[in-house]
């Protein structure tokens, strides 16, 4: 994988990262004051979130290696400061959602413990970049749980229970 930078105004591709040193990342995040990408790579032999400085290339490993598993839905936090991702804990299908600080320090999991066949199916950040609300389906009967939390981590708020469908018209611009 190359990381490269196109010129807006016309000009051409100039290579931040050098050819193989990021490996598999598919998807990436640039931040709001376009100085970094953020994205989940294979660096150094290790399956982890990186930023990319976009004037040096220099890479920044974010949190710890991410055991094997998938990382989905990954966003950043509107000013910049999170990044919030969900994970798979090593069962099918299963979701935890997590918070990753970008100045660094360790990943926070945003939420209530999760059993057997439980998973965040959903979360939106708020325009303020400071709550999640999310959607678990801890009810194994076909209904959901909506909470929201702070991203920072902390403590969560059942909001509802008993959903009958997590996309009933909730919007995280309900939060503050």
């Amino acid at each position: 994988v190359t990381l490269v930078k196109i010129p807006l105004a016309g000009g051409a591709p100039v290579s931040v990262v050098p050819v193989d040193t990021l490996i598999t990342a598919a998807k990436f995040l640039v931040t709001s004051d376009g100085s970094r990408a953020v994205l989940f790579a294979n660096y150094g032999g290790q399956r982890r979130f990186v930023t990319v400085s976009l004037a040096t290339g220099a890479i920044t490993p974010l949190g710890s290696a991410m055991p094997s598993g998938m990382i989905v839905d990954y966003q950043l936090s509107a000013n910049d400061t999170f990044l919030l991702y969900r994970t798979d804990t090593g069962a099918s299908q299963q979701f935890s959602l997590y918070s990753q600080p970008l100045a660094g320090g360790s990943p926070s999991r945003i939420g209530p413990a999760l059993g057997t066949n439980e998973s965040v199916s959903v979360h939106a950040l708020s325009p303020n970049g400071q709550w999640v609300l999310f959607v678990t389906d801890a009810g194994h009967d076909g209904t959901f749980d909506v909470y929201s939390a702070p991203v920072a981590g902390g403590s969560h708020t059942l909001l509802g229970s008993s959903i009958q469908s997590p996309y009933a018209g909730l919007t995280a611009d309900d939060l503050p």
